[in-house]
């Protein structure tokens, strides 16, 4: 299986532990994604927020995230909410290659999985750059967003035990319903 990097793909040290495992062969290069995947690769690997939100007509697929690498200092929160999705690392493939997705699926983190749903579905209504989900390790879910636009900076800060319902409370903070 081939694996595509891009240039905006930063930590090749996370994609060095699979060479000769299941990736026979890793590649660089600064295609869009969809471009690569014609035939050069059969994966690549792209920051989740390179991507748009597919839609039910496209021809590729989220197959697997990558377990997020960003770390959250908590202590920081009130000063620096990191960039939403920072270190979140998709593998795209063509979404008829099931047999490419049956093996990366082995790869899949479910808790950056629904983290990062909450980010990209707050900075869709939004337009917020300053968007951070975590879970911690008693299962808890921590939200943090910069509302920058205005001129006065306001942050929200959310903590809950399931991730339901916590986008549409943060849209609804944020008065966009």
């Amino acid at each position: 299986m081939r694996l595509g990097l891009t240039q905006k793909t930063k930590d090749l040290a996370l994609f060095r532990q699979f060479e000769n495992t299941i990736f026979s062969e890793i590649l660089i290069d600064e295609r869009p994604f969809d471009k690569l995947l014609i035939g050069a690769v059969d994966l690549i690997c792209v920051p989740i927020k390179e991507i748009a939100f597919f839609e039910k007509d496209d021809k590729h697929i989220i197959a697997s995230l990558l377990s997020r690498e960003f770390q959250t200092d908590l202590n920081s929160w009130t000063e620096n909410i990191p960039s939403t999705s920072k270190g979140v690392y998709a593998l795209v493939c063509k979404i008829e290659d099931l047999k490419t997705r049956k093996v990366v699926l082995k790869l899949h983190d479910e808790q950056t999985m629904f983290c990062s749903n909450v980010e990209r579905e707050i900075y869709k209504v939004s337009g917020l750059h300053k968007i951070h989900c975590f879970q911690d390790r008693v299962g808890r879910y921590h939200l943090g967003i910069l509302d920058d636009r205005n001129d006065e900076k306001n942050t929200l800060y959310y903590v809950q035990s399931t991730f339901i319902g916590l986008v549409s409370k943060a849209i609804k903070d944020l008065n966009l319903q």
